[in-house]
C-alpha cells in the first residue's frame, strides 16, 4: 500500500548540491600602495602660459592676462596602464589649475613671456591583490613591479610663476626640469 505523507524538507537549506548549486561569490581586490618610503622626489613641469611679445626696440612691452592661458595639470604614471590614482599618503592632487593672472614686463628689443615652474612630487607605487570567497581571503599579494607616480602638488606649493625674457617658445610648450628655475631649452 503507498503512502501519500509530505516528504520532509528540513535539510533543503544545507543540501551539499544546493551549496554547489549557488557558489559564494568570489573576487579580486585591488589597491595601489606606496613602496617603502615612496623615495619622493620634487620635479617641475615647466610651462609657458602666454603668447611671446616682442617689444618694439624703443618702448617696454608686457604680456598679461589676455595673452595668459589656464592650463588644468594633472598626474601621470611611468607605466602605461596604472590602476588609479593615489595619493600614497604624499600632498599631491589628481589635477592643478596654473591660473591666468599673470603680467611680465620687457623693454628694448626684449621678447617676453610668462613660465609657471608646476611643482610635482614623483613617488613610488605597486599594486597589490587579494582574491576573495565570502569571508575568506589568500591575503594581499605584490603584482607586477614597482612603477612612479607624477602628481602635481596640493594648492601649488613650491609652483612659481616668473617671466622669462628672449628665450620664449610657444604658449602650451612644456618640458621637465627638476629645479624651480628650469631654464628653457632652445627650440
Amino acid at each position: 500500500m503507498a503512502s501519500a505523507m509530505p516528504l520532509d524538507d528540513h535539510t533543503a537549506d544545507t543540501s551539499p548540491l544546493k551549496a554547489r548549486q549557488f557558489p559564494t561569490p568570489c573576487f579580486t581586490n585591488t589597491q595601489t600602495r606606496k613602496e617603502g618610503d615612496g623615495k619622493p622626489k620634487q620635479k617641475y613641469l615647466q610651462k609657458q602660459l602666454s603668447v611671446p611679445i616682442a617689444c618694439d626696440g624703443k618702448n617696454a612691452c608686457s604680456v598679461g592676462e589676455s595673452q595668459v592661458k589656464s592650463y588644468s595639470i594633472g598626474w601621470s604614471a611611468s607605466i602605461s596602464d596604472p590602476r588609479g590614482f593615489t595619493s600614497a599618503g604624499f600632498s599631491v592632487s589628481e589635477t592643478v589649475e596654473t591660473g591666468s593672472t599673470w603680467t611680465c614686463e620687457g623693454e628694448g628689443s626684449d621678447t617676453v613671456c610668462v613660465w609657471y615652474a608646476v611643482a610635482h612630487t614623483e613617488y613610488e607605487v605597486r599594486d597589490w591583490e587579494a582574491y576573495t570567497c565570502g569571508s575568506v581571503s589568500d591575503g594581499w599579494k605584490a603584482t607586477g613591479e614597482a612603477y612612479r607616480i607624477t602628481a602635481p602638488n596640493s594648492d601649488n606649493r613650491g609652483s612659481l610663476k616668473r617671466c622669462v625674457l628672449k628665450t620664449c617658445r610657444d604658449q602650451g610648450d612644456e618640458y621637465w626640469s627638476d629645479d624651480v628655475y628650469g631654464t628653457v631649452p632652445s627650440k
